[in-house]
């Protein structure tokens, strides 16, 4: 009876672990953080819903140009075109906008910061569904040769495993956000009001000043970049 019943346990288990899956296989990390997400719909909806309407569902017709050969704007939520453009090509978009070429969107370049511009897109690529986003990721460092978001990314990831790492091995301590160093693969942080060195694994920790002793620069002293 008892292995029976395992077996009744087992089969369900796998079943679910087939069903998640393909889910997160289709997961990419994405480039931005909640604070650029929360700030970008408030940009967003300051500047971008008249058109492209509340959580950029855009307009139904979108693909059906109107009498007068412009056409209506699409939603930018993931169903229409938008994922398929790099991250410059979206913010050449919003800065330069498309009324110089036919289009009916104004240039906002004058409006919003750099910043803005970026916390509007992570906003919007925020309610695209991980298979569209990883698309998109895709296409980006195609077009883009060398992406200006898989790197970031990348250290990100690296950089929030070396944390957990640390926090782990010195629980007591507060750690700062780790810093890249001229040396490939070690990273400055604060430990505590100790600035300490450690690899990107986590696993080994260098105490001291890290001097260049060409530009005799040291770089734990703060401040330095």
């Amino acid at each position: 009876m008892n292995m029976k019943w395992n077996n009744v346990v087992t089969r369900k288990l796998l079943l679910l672990l087939v069903l998640l899956l393909p889910f997160s296989l289709n997961a990419a990390e994405r480039w931005y953080s909640q604070a650029q997400v929360d700030n970008g719909k408030v940009v967003f909806n300051s500047n971008c819903a008249i058109c492209h309407g509340a959580e950029a569902a855009g307009t139904s017709d979108w693909r059906k140009p109107l009498d007068d050969g412009r056409y209506p704007p699409p939603p930018l939520n993931g169903t229409a075109h938008g994922w398929h453009h790099p991250l410059k090509a979206l913010r050449r978009q919003i800065n330069q906008g498309g009324e110089k070429f036919g289009g009916w969107m104004p240039a906002l370049s004058e409006s919003l910061t750099d910043a803005q511009v970026d916390e509007a897109i992570a906003y919007i690529q925020s309610l695209w569904p991980d298979n569209i986003y990883a698309g998109w990721l895709k296409n980006d460092a195609a077009q883009s040769g060398d992406s200006p978001v898989i790197a970031p990314t990348a250290n990100k990831t690296e950089q929030d495993n070396m944390l957990r790492h640390l926090s782990s091995r010195v629980p007591n301590s507060k750690f700062g956000e780790p810093e890249e160093t001229p040396i490939k693969g070690i990273f400055r942080i604060s430990m505590d009001d100790t600035i300490i060195y450690v690899s990107g694994d986590g696993r080994y920790v260098f105490l001291g000043d890290m001097v260049d002793l060409v530009e005799g620069r040291n770089f734990s002293k703060k401040g330095l970049p």
